[in-house]
């Protein structure tokens, strides 16, 4: 029957001609306008990253489950389905919903759900033994840390919040080995370009250079310079392309 809502949706049903009430993701509030959950999810999501980032987080291995109890932690004020990856069914408003296969934003397509248990295997294969980091230095981090970013972001394992879930694993990553990994640093604009880059191309350098811009403190401190430069302007840095030097760029 024609407008009938599809049984286990992860969306709200659609107001035809209203954008604000299109796609709105299933939430615990009954948002069901993007402009009341967007800044409702910010708020909790921002409180339960602090915790991670001051140790109050979820522990683990660094393997799939710890990335799971990761984004877990970070949503679960907001979605029944924080922590259950797209290729699981988990419950939302009392029915069980869809897996999903096919997922792009922005043009950029990811790995299909199908795939999903194997790409993870892959992403995280190079911390398997997460000792590898043991006496690294920021760019050997970054090295290793960069490859496992890139990976996770194509795998996309996340109906959503993928890219925050990511970044709090990384940065966890890096805690045990004196390595604080700083994304704030990270602008909007540079993190879909090496996400877009990286995806195309899995042997880019462009997640390895930005783990290393958000671990080095001396690059750190230029890239917060240049944000202070772009304010004075009366410019958001996050519309910016910012990232410091690398060993490859013309002179």
């Amino acid at each position: 029957m024609a407008g009938v809502e599809p049984t286990g949706s992860y969306t709200y049903p659609d107001v035809p001609g209203d954008p604000d009430r299109t796609g709105v993701l299933r939430n615990r509030f009954g948002l069901t306008r993007h402009s009341e959950l967007r800044p409702a999810e910010y708020a909790m999501a921002h409180i339960r990253m602090t915790e991670i980032a001051e140790g109050l987080g979820p522990t683990g291995s660094f393997d799939k489950a710890h990335l799971k109890a990761i984004h877990h932690h970070i949503f679960q004020d907001i979605y029944e389905w924080a922590g259950f990856a797209r290729n699981e069914h988990p419950f939302i408003d009392g029915q069980r919903a869809e897996k999903i296969g096919s997922i792009s934003k922005g043009g950029t397509f990811f790995l299909p759900g199908s795939r999903l248990e194997m790409g993870l295997d892959e992403a995280l294969r190079p911390i398997r033994d997460a000792d590898v980091l043991r006496g690294s230095t920021p760019a050997q981090f970054a090295q290793i840390a960069g490859q496992v970013l890139a990976e996770l972001n194509y795998v996309h394992p996340f109906r959503d919040g993928n890219g925050r879930a990511q970044e709090a694993f990384i940065a966890e990553l890096g805690r045990p080995y004196g390595h604080d990994v700083d994304f704030s640093v990270i602008t909007k604009a540079r993190m879909i370009a090496a996400s877009i880059e990286t995806a195309r191309d899995p042997s880019s350098p462009a997640m390895r250079h930005l783990v290393e811009d958000a671990t080095d403190s001396r690059r750190r401190e230029t890239l917060r310079a240049a944000f202070s430069e772009l304010r004075e302007r009366g410019e958001d840095p996050h519309e910016h392309d910012l990232r410091t030097a690398s060993p490859s760029d013309p002179i």
